[in-house]
């Protein structure tokens, strides 16, 4: 008798440290909380491998292949109204590297237009390319009927910013004409001077290289 009753209790030493082996599961608050978090732990560990076999097959973090570090600001870009959106844009990033796709409708790109400036370059083949070096978007215009001029400039009365575009240009900072609108694509130190002359406030677009922005 003594022999069951000893056996009978070893048996049960493996839930004598354990109380609450012996409720309901239900009735153990900490071990659902570490059952929810292992599961957590599992989900978390499958999305983060997802995303790190993805880019190891070479799918980029961001269209183009610019750096999930840097802002970008891609659109189409205008006077007045529509140069807000990317003048804010500039001014919030003043000092920093970012990334622009942007296009210029309102600029004709012609030689006499007063809001753009370009300057003829030598290309590594031995031709020339048009280069622009400055565009000029006018944000105010008083109440002169320059507002419903689609191409105004300061020689109607109206103030505003000129992007001015430094060299050198290469593939990954360029301008060019697209359908004889300007553009300006790539990578670019931005440099808000907040100066002012003959109506104008300069905005500085150093290029950058793909490999200067990631080695910040």
């Amino acid at each position: 008798m003594d022999d069951l009753e000893h056996d009978a209790d070893s048996a049960g030493e493996g839930r004598k440290h354990d109380p609450a082996s012996a409720r309901p599961f239900l009735e153990r608050p900490l071990g659902i909380v570490t059952l929810i978090a292992g599961v957590v732990g599992i989900v978390t560990g499958v999305v983060t491998l997802w995303f790190t076999l993805s880019n190891a097959n070479g799918e980029p973090q961001n269209a183009g292949g610019q750096s999930g570090e840097v802002a970008e600001f891609e659109g189409v870009v205008g006077h007045l109204a529509e140069s807000r959106a990317i003048l804010s844009f500039l001014d919030q990033h003043d000092g920093e590297a970012v990334y622009l796709d942007v296009g210029f409708p309102s600029i004709t790109g012609a030689a006499t237009d007063e809001n753009l400036l370009v300057e003829s370059v030598d290309t590594a083949d031995g031709n020339q390319s048009q280069e622009i070096r400055e565009i000029s978007l006018m944000t105010d215009c008083g109440n002169s009927d320059a507002n419903q001029n689609p191409n105004p400039s300061v020689h109607d009365g109206c103030s505003g910013v000129s992007l001015r575009i430094a060299q050198p240009q290469h593939r990954d900072a360029q301008t060019f004409f697209e359908h004889g609108v300007p553009r300006v694509k790539g990578y670019f130190r931005v440099d808000v001077t907040g100066g002012l002359y003959q109506g104008l406030s300069p905005i500085g677009l150093t290029p950058l290289t793909f490999d200067e922005v990631n080695a910040e």
